[in-house]
Parts: C-alpha cells; sequence; structure tokens
C-alpha cells in the first residue's frame, strides 16, 4: 500500500507498508486482543467473519488489480491525497 501526501508549499510525504502485513488475520487476532471498543467504537459496523472477507477481497484486489487507488483527494487549498494499492 502506497500514501502520497503532496502539500502547496511542494512538501511531499510518501509512505509504503507491506499489504500483507496490514491485512493479516494476524494483525486483526492483534488489534482484536489489544484494541479496547472504546478506543474504536466501530465495533457495530462489521462483524469479525465481514471484516475476514473484506480484507481477502483486498488482497485479491492488490494481486490483480495493482496501483488500484483506493482514496484520492484533492483539496482547493491545492494539497493531495492518494491511498492506492
Amino acid at each position: 500500500m502506497k500514501i502520497i501526501v503532496k502539500t502547496k508549499e511542494k512538501k511531499e510525504i510518501r509512505l509504503w507498508f507491506p499489504t500483507r502485513l496490514l491485512f493479516s488475520k494476524t494483525i486483526a487476532r492483534i488489534i482484536k486482543k489489544h484494541v479496547k471498543p472504546e478506543m474504536i467504537p466501530l465495533n457495530h459496523l462489521a462483524s469479525g467473519e465481514e471484516v475476514c472477507v473484506a480484507l481477502k477481497a483486498l488482497r485479491n484486489m492488490k494481486r490483480d488489480h495493482p496501483g488500484t487507488p483506493l482514496v484520492e483527494v484533492k483539496s482547493e487549498e491545492g494539497d493531495y491525497v492518494l491511498v492506492s494499492m
């Protein structure tokens, strides 16, 4: 996964994260064990099984369509954010 942030002042930040690490079941279990529900109140949105299905779909999408943008935002002030697979 690649995250690019560009500002109007020509400052640029590029971050790369291994998608396999971010979307792995091991990381999901670690998060489930150590993150308390009151820290991130999103448990009502999806069950654990639904999250696993979504993560698998994202892994398959990365393999089949590399470089697909997940989020692309351009602000009126000239800032730009891109999150891609």
